[in-house]
């Protein structure tokens, strides 16, 4: 098997102009590293875009953005007819329409890192008032040695989920480290500094955290402007603990803020560990070994079109701040959308370990056969076990809360129909491989009965579907990832193991059958009082959109130098929607509403009137410089605070 260290020795030798990758033998199970590969990082400079700005199409009106003139005088202020968004920054200038064009040329000829799903920024980041974060205390954390993680890793051949990060243990609170800081108006700020050399990535675990009301506390990035945060007295459990998601880089701040006369003695705030990643996920190193394999097919890729819905109801799941495995949200028969998440037993989540989990969806490429520039920012934490077995390697979480509407998540539906001699016609298999942006595979044969693959469970007789792959492979990370039937359109398995990769197309997948796993002994080990708490016992649930919340459509019929219509539904009858836009994931803030549209420096490029079904549509014409650009779209209707999905769009 070939080792990491030989491949960063061959890069050095060689350079960039080629790709290199190792070849694996035929092993039993998904947890070696079939995706080695040396990858061109791109640090060339961008390549030119083409200049539009002299467009006739931003001048007339009609367009996209009409007369900007006009515009820009109209969204000066914030009202029920011309509402502006503000941004959220020290600075909340109110935002204009302005040609979009113009934006996208400043901001897409440089490279632009990813942003957390942010809220109000950390004072440290506005105020004068706080000393530099030079002379903040620092812990030292051990060195991460990547290479020899890596070639660890590579010799794994027992079942278990991917591994990215070192969990480092620490005893750590504010009355025992750090520094505090007082400010003018009476309130104080807390801050310890952490640093972990060649860490690619941090995040955290307190397993005692609660904060009075106005306490906000930060994970900040020290080397970029990316945050997570806040957490508030809103995110107290009644298990007393927090998990925070990843932060880029080796070096990160833990940032506390009290309000005047909110005393340091009422806050109970306990780090136990901090973890010091390696697989690099947010593709920040000029070189990142560990990426998944060249035949994979990203999920924007025109293969994915049919299975769009599906897509949105796979997420990436990190769990102990140093595992990582794929899940798919579920429909129960009820439609009541509890949000259950379905993964693999052999991943290793259980009752007490689910408060861990860290969820993160559309973590996907934005360009077809980029495999690598997703965001992580749409992400949430906190989950309870539910069920789970060894023999069919089911388990079953529910998440602490329901997805935000901006991530626009999907309720899959599934089919436990379970007829050897009629099984599916083939597969669709959506995945995050070596937990990397997320990819699908396609297989075109009949689904075999097996056993279970991965040798967990004792007697695991029939409990597993196998089958191989004509398009896309799976690899670690993959494993708990869902496959569907192509005729029902429901989820049928959940990747167990197997010896299929892009180095060995020929080898086998086996996964989980759902139709085994709906029945058992207790409802802890299985699935139907969970999914069919009535007991009407359905052979197919049908996935679903949650209802009720205001949904923006992908724009049609999606071309630039075209009339297109901007829909969104489940509006208020009567009410006003506006449609923002921009280029990049964050927050900007609405006035008068606790909500954030979630896409920084958002602008508003219209609006429409719902009728009484709660449609708003819009028709604008979309400039043809447009084509081929990457934009994020939102609806917002003011009066009712709500927000819609948001969606990542590239005009033909």
């Amino acid at each position: 098997m070939c080792n990491a260290l030989i491949l960063q020795t061959l890069y050095n030798l060689v350079g960039k102009f080629i790709n290199l990758s190792c070849c694996f033998g035929r092993l039993p199970f998904r947890y070696w590293w079939p995706a080695i590969s040396i990858l061109d990082r791109d640090n060339q400079d961008s390549p030119v875009i083409p200049n539009i700005l002299r467009s006739n199409e931003m001048s007339n009106r009609g367009s996209l953005f009409g007369d900007i003139r006009t515009a820009k005088e109209s969204m000066t202020n914030w009202s029920p007819d011309h509402p502006a968004v503000n941004e959220t920054s020290a600075s909340r200038k109110p935002l204009q329409v302005v040609p979009f064009l113009a934006l996208l040329f400043v901001l897409l000829t440089v490279p632009l890192p990813a942003l957390a799903r942010q809220g109000e920024p950390p004072l440290s980041s506005t105020s004068q008032d706080l000393t530099s974060v030079a002379s903040v205390p620092v812990t030292a954390l051990p060195a991460v040695e990547v290479t020899t993680l890596l070639a660890k890793d590579a010799k794994r051949t027992t079942p278990g989920p991917l591994t990215f990060a070192v969990p480092v243990p620490v005893q750590i609170s504010p009355t025992s480290h750090g520094q505090w800081e007082d400010l003018p108006d009476g309130g104080k700020v807390w801050r310890l500094r952490f640093e972990s050399p060649g860490a690619t990535d941090l995040n955290f675990g307190f397993t005692r955290f609660r904060l009075p009301p106005g306490a906000k506390l930060y994970i900040i990035s020290e080397a970029e402007g990316y945050f997570e945060g806040p957490y508030t007295a809103e995110d107290n459990e009644p298990h007393f603990q927090l998990w925070t998601p990843v932060v880029p880089g080796g070096k990160a701040v833990v940032e506390l803020f009290l309000p005047a006369g909110v005393s340091p003695q009422t806050v109970e705030l306990e780090l136990t560990q901090v973890a010091t990643g390696y697989l690099d996920l947010f593709g920040r190193s000029e070189l990142s070994l560990i990426k998944q394999g060249s035949c994979n097919i990203d999920v924007i890729c025109p293969q994915g079109e049919p299975w769009r819905n599906e897509i949105r109801s796979t997420a990436a799941i990190a769990f102990g701040g140093f595992l990582f495995c794929t899940g798919t949200l579920l429909a129960d028969e009820p439609g009541t959308f509890r949000n259950f998440v379905l993964t693999a037993d052999h991943c290793g989540i259980g009752p007490l370990n689910a408060l861990s989990v860290v969820v993160y969806w559309n973590f996907e490429s934005p360009v077809c056969g980029q495999l690598d520039g997703g965001s992580l920012a749409d992400n949430q934490i906190g989950a309870s076990y539910r069920a789970g077995r060894s023999d069919v390697d089911i388990t079953l979480i529910e998440l602490s809360t329901t997805p935000s509407p901006s991530f626009n998540v999907y309720y899959s539906g599934w089919d436990r129909s379970n007829n050897p001699l009629s099984p599916p016609l083939g597969s669709v298999g959506i995945h995050h491989p070596s937990g990397d942006e997320k990819a699908i595979s396609f297989n075109l044969d009949p689904l075999v009965t097996v056993n279970n693959c991965i040798g967990t469970g004792g007697d695991s007789t029939d409990t597993h579907w196998e089958m191989d792959w004509e398009q896309g492979t799976t690899e670690p990370g993959s494993s708990g990832s869902g496959i569907w039937s192509p005729d029902s359109q429901g989820l049928v398995g959940f990747l167990s193991g197997g010896s299929a990769s892009c180095f060995f197309p020929n080898g086998t997948d086996c996964y989980g059958k759902f139709a085994v796993a709906w029945d058992g002994l207790t409802p802890d080990i299985r699935l139907k009082d969970w999914l069919d708490p009535n007991g009407l016992d359905p052979v197919t649930v049908h996935g679903s959109d949650a209802p009720g919340a205001l949904t923006l459509a992908s724009p049609e019929p999606g071309v630039a130098g075209q009339v297109n219509d901007f829909t969104s539904t489940f509006a208020t009858p009567g009410a006003t929607v506006y449609y923002v836009y921009g280029t990049r994931t964050g927050s900007t803030a609405i006035p008068g509403c606790s909500g954030v549209v979630d896409i920084r420096n958002a602008k508003v490029f219209g609006n429409a009137m719902a009728d009484p079904t709660g449609t708003a549509q819009l028709s604008r014409t979309v400039p043809s410089g447009a084509q081929g650009l990457n934009l994020l779209l939102q609806a917002v209707e003011p009066g009712s605070c709500s927000v819609s999905n948001r969606l990542s769009f590239v005009f033909q």
